[in-house]
Formats: structure tokens, sequence, C-alpha cells
């Protein structure tokens, strides 16, 4: 006996259709949270935001930092670096080379209120 394949009926075709509609919101629905999320951001439980950008200026203690992405609707981040806990990567002879070569950085920061404190930074390998 051989089997023949029929196609869905009327129930069956309503099935896959509402099957497919709920993917499509669900995916949609993903999508979504991942776009509202934005780059960087201050995360509720407590994680390091990061950045990606290049160093413009450094100040006593202080650094700005042109980002890819806008970070709370900033294209320039003035980030505060303090000595205690800072990464080497922060120091200011590396953030001098990154100032005056253009190359790109990521940098891990905290806000506390209006402030942006630096925690990290790692250097990237090129321009986005």
């Amino acid at each position: 006996m051989g089997t023949e394949q029929t196609a869905p009926g009327p129930a069956g075709a309503r099935r896959l259709t509402l099957i497919a509609i709920v993917v499509a919101l669900v995916g949609s629905l993903a999508v979504a949270v991942v776009l509202l999320a934005g780059p960087g951001g201050e995360d509720d439980d407590g994680r390091l935001r990061t950045a990606e950008g290049v160093v413009t200026e450094i100040g006593d203690a202080r650094m700005t930092l042109r980002v890819y992405n806008p970070i709370d609707g900033r294209e320039q981040l003035d980030l505060a670096i303090e000595p205690e806990g800072a990464s080497e990567k922060l120091d200011l002879e590396h953030l001098t080379f990154h100032a005056a070569s253009g190359n790109p950085m990521r940098i891990w920061f905290e806000r506390r209120g209006d402030d942006y404190v630096a925690r990290d930074a790692i250097d990237l390998p090129g321009f986005p």
C-alpha cells in the first residue's frame, strides 16, 4: 500500500496560518526588545554599561569618548576615571596613545546620577 499526501483541509490551513502569525509576532517582539534596549545603558541589575568609540580628549582624571552609537542621546561621553579600581587600559599614557592615533576602544562604565565613571577598557582591532 502506498501513502498519499494530501493538502491540509481548511482547519489545517487555518492552524498553519495561526502558527505562522504567532511565530512572526514573537519574532517581532524579540527584535523590538533588542532595538529598544540600544547599545550600552544602565542595566537595572547593576551590570556595567559599554560604549565603543574614539578618545577625543583627556583631562585630569577625565576623558571624552566620541561614541559610535549614542548613549542616553549623547554622541560624546565625558567619563570620570577613578584611580582606585580603574583598569591599566585607563591610564594616562594609554589613553593619550588612543587620542593621538584614533584607535577605538570599548569602555565599561557605570552611571552615577548625571556622571559617567569609566571602570575598564579594551582596545578594539579597527574601525567599525
